[in-house]
């Protein structure tokens, strides 16, 4: 229930296209907004062939978005996770935040501790992007040293 206050610093709020956006209460610094379906990619065809609508699938710029944003935020602040349904796409976000930083996962819907509730492509989508960034940065770090390393001047052997 969003009607009450919420302590949470930071907002991450999901919502399906064409639903506006949610009305949170409180004195956040920083808000994240998203609007997405709650659809897997190879499910789109289907689904649109037979609801006769197009469907807004989580990307691999909205991963990155979502880590640069949780990155930014110190450690012991709260984020919110919001959803308008509440189910699957905030779930997979929350398991993503608590798996992959230091925050606890508290959830406002307990019957919903399951993994089976959980989006697998935005869980897979955030945890690839995750790994492809660190998979980056580790790079760039590598390559530096070994620059620096090149043109460092020669050491003579004492003997």
């Amino acid at each position: 229930d969003l009607s009450e206050s919420t302590s949470a610093l930071y907002v991450i709020s999901i919502n399906t296209p064409g639903f506006r956006l949610a009305d949170i209460p409180g004195n956040w610094e920083g808000r994240l907004n998203f609007h997405f379906d709650d659809v897997h990619p190879e499910d789109v065809e289907k689904v649109k062939n037979s609801e006769g609508k197009d469907f807004v699938v989580f990307t691999n710029e909205m991963a990155d978005q979502v880590i640069r944003f949780v990155e930014s935020i110190h450690e012991n602040r709260e984020i919110l996770i919001h959803c308008d349904a509440g189910i699957s796409r905030s779930m997979a976000m929350g398991r993503f935040v608590s798996t992959f930083t230091p925050r606890e996962l508290v959830i406002l819907t307990p019957d919903m501790i399951d993994d089976r509730f959980s989006n697998i492509h935005v869980w897979n989508t955030l945890r690839r992007c995750w790994y492809e960034r660190a998979e980056r940065e580790c790079w760039y770090e590598r390559a530096e040293r070994e620059a620096k390393g090149a043109n460092a001047p020669e050491r003579e052997e004492q003997g």
